[in-house]
């Protein structure tokens, strides 16, 4: 997929995605799965279509990455396990969406989500955006304000995974480690779930949201505290709650 610049590599998912709504539809209709191209891109969570937070792991053997059902066999796409080697039956019941910290969708954060989506793959090819969000300008970028707030959240609740940038990525920097940034496509699809969600919200206009959107930054199983760009800057860890009180401030671009 297009991704811009090269720092654009690090928001490039390493293994597939898929919305199975979309992926039993193409069974109905051709008798093949398809990876859709966008899927691959760490701003996508969500299909828009079936409003469903995006999968990843195998439905057969549980696994990530191994390469799991967009396999080729005989000249055609099949719904194949690459580790047990045997159809993936994908026409059972799927559990709820789980998000942390008590988030929900709904047709208001949905869309709000998928705003945000679009124009992250919008910065990282360097167009317009379609909205607003704070902090943007010709100097910052979008997607470097959601790497931000990524770090913010990823310090808040310690969990700090190993840096595993592409090698070809790698081999363009004279210091990787200087010009790495954690972006959501490095992260479990709910917890970059999470992030998008909390991003389109404390990055939009808050008053669009108010009284809309709970959440539960304790995780005590009640999601009833209003989520605002206040209720999240006293929730980050005090090491980086200043940095998250100016990005809240930051004027919307253009």
């Amino acid at each position: 997929m297009r991704c811009g610049t090269p720092q654009g590599r690090l928001w490039v998912r390493d293994h597939a995605v898929w919305c199975r709504q979309c992926v039993r539809e193409d069974l109905l209709e051709g008798d093949e799965p398809w990876e859709r191209r966008s899927w691959r891109t760490g701003a996508a969570v969500f299909c828009e279509r079936h409003r469903r937070v995006l999968e990843e792991a195998c439905p057969r053997c549980n696994k990530i990455g191994k390469g799991c059902l967009f396999l080729s066999d005989k000249g055609r796409m099949q719904p194949l396990c690459a580790v047990k080697g045997d159809k993936i039956n994908l026409w059972g019941d799927v559990s709820n969406d789980q998000f942390p910290w008590g988030l929900t969708i709904d047709r208001t954060i949905s869309r709000c989500v998928n705003a945000l989506s679009i124009d992250l793959c919008r910065s990282l090819v360097g167009q317009t955006l379609h909205a607003q969000w704070r902090g943007v300008s010709r100097e910052r970028r979008l997607t470097t304000i959601v790497e931000e707030l990524t770090l913010m959240i990823l310090i808040t609740i310690d969990y700090l995974p190993r840096p595993q940038p592409p090698l070809c990525w790698m081999l363009e920097q004279s210091d990787w480690k200087a010009a790495f940034h954690y972006t959501p496509a490095m992260l479990p699809v709910p917890l970059a779930a999470g992030i998008i969600m909390l991003a389109s919200v404390v990055l939009s206009d808050h008053q669009f949201f108010e009284d809309r959107v709970f959440w539960d930054p304790s995780e005590c199983q009640i999601a009833c505290e209003p989520l605002t760009p206040e209720t999240y800057v006293m929730w980050l860890h005090p090491k980086v709650r200043s940095w998250g009180r100016y990005l809240i401030s930051a004027p919307f671009g253009v």
